[in-house]
């Protein structure tokens, strides 16, 4: 009775082996959003294809967030509420660069919103777009302020939110394309999403 056809052993084995790296691949490739949660029931989900560059609990315990150099409000300005970094996601794309950081302070409830937002300013020199607009995010208190200004040779735009949950505030600050109306919307669903139990 006549064996059926076999493949060399060496053939056989480097089809395997090509086989396990291209499992591997497709399974380091698949899409995973890196959401963010902490400890205090705070989540959060970045918009699509944005990438995490940074978390807290990533960062050496003795570290503080050094400033990057992006278009974002500095932390820890005089005057404004020393803020805790939480975690910092980027959209990497040509001529559209966009960034998008989570940081949250506390502060007493009596003090208002809109004066988180008016030192938000990213940098000397940007203007504020419009006036801050109050809003709810999960049902909660909020309000938005945005602030437009030159960075990488185009006019950029720096939207920031805050949310109060109790004595807390949750401060979102995005900077993209002043024409990158895609990047604005997808910024605001992101944060229209973000939940606290």
């Amino acid at each position: 009775m006549p064996r059926a056809w076999e493949p060399p052993r060496g053939r056989w084995l480097a089809w395997a082996a090509a086989a396990a790296v291209m499992l591997l691949l497709s399974g380091c490739s698949s899409p995973k959003q890196p959401v963010y949660e902490d400890g205090q029931g705070f989540r959060f989900v970045p918009p699509p294809g944005w990438v995490e560059r940074a978390r807290d609990n990533a960062m050496p315990a003795r570290g503080e967030h050094r400033q990057q150099n992006v278009p974002l409000p500095p932390l820890g300005v005089s005057g404004r509420p020393s803020e805790r970094f939480l975690v910092r996601y980027d959209r990497i794309s040509t001529g559209h660069r966009a960034w998008l950081r989570v940081t949250v302070a506390e502060l007493p409830s009596s003090t208002p919103l809109r004066a988180c937002l008016s030192t938000c300013l990213p940098a000397r020199g940007w203007k504020q777009e419009s006036a801050e607009d109050g809003l709810e995010v999960s049902g909660l208190p909020s309000a938005r302020i945005a602030f437009v200004g030159r960075c990488y040779d185009q006019d950029y735009l720096c939207e920031t939110f805050a949310v109060r949950k109790g004595e807390k505030v949750y401060l979102f600050s995005a900077s993209f394309p002043a024409s990158d109306d895609t990047a604005r919307e997808q910024v605001r669903q992101a944060v229209l999403q973000a939940s606290w139990q």
